[in-house]
């Protein structure tokens, strides 16, 4: 299994889908940082347990995991959503190295600054890493069905279904469905 999450390929037909210019650079080492940073943000909301357990590097594939509606996932599946928010990530990774992961230096923080009559204090200089790292609220979105999962009756978990076809994401993967002899349309009576 790869250190990342995703495929070049992928990212390269994510943006041309959504008519996005991904900024120059080298894809795969940004498709890794990316995926090392969605499993330092995310790792402790994400269901279920790492099928490596501590021997896997990233956080995906994972067993027990169910979705915000109770449907189980299929123990070697990687998410599309978790593809999809980690070429969100990339596209900021390529944009700026290093943007989503930036380095601290403590002292430099503003704790309060005046100018003139004008003063504000920003905080108590309680500072955490988590008060630095960006928040992007597109790849809050993408994840919200993986990361608001209600904990789930085991009795109540549907059966685990891929939630991709061929690693296709939505509407392409129905756009095959349709196509293919799996589609109802497609049926004949006996």
């Amino acid at each position: 299994m790869a250190d990342f999450y995703g495929t070049e390929a992928g990212f390269e037909a994510y943006c041309e889908a959504r008519g996005i210019t991904a900024p120059a650079g080298d894809v795969e080492p940004a498709l890794l940082r990316a995926s090392v940073w969605i499993h330092a943000t995310y790792r402790d909301r994400f269901p279920g347990y790492r099928t490596g357990q501590r021997n896997q590097v990233r956080q995906w594939p994972r067993y027990g995991a169910s979705d915000a509606e109770c449907n189980g996932i299929v123990e070697t599946e990687v998410p599309c959503q978790l593809i999809e928010a980690t070429y969100e990530a990339t596209l900021r990774e390529l944009a700026s190295v290093g943007s989503l992961t930036p380095d601290i230096v403590k002292a430099d923080c503003v704790i309060s600054e005046r100018v003139g009559s004008l003063a504000v204090t920003y905080s108590d200089g309680g500072f955490t890493t988590e008060d630095h790292r960006p928040i992007v609220t597109v790849i809050d979105d993408i994840l919200s069905r993986l990361l608001g999962y209600q904990r789930c009756d085991p009795v109540w978990i549907r059966e685990p279904v891929m939630s991709c076809v061929a690693g296709l994401t939505w509407p392409a993967a129905a756009q095959k469905l349709e196509a293919s002899s799996l589609h109802p349309s497609t049926w004949t009576s006996a």
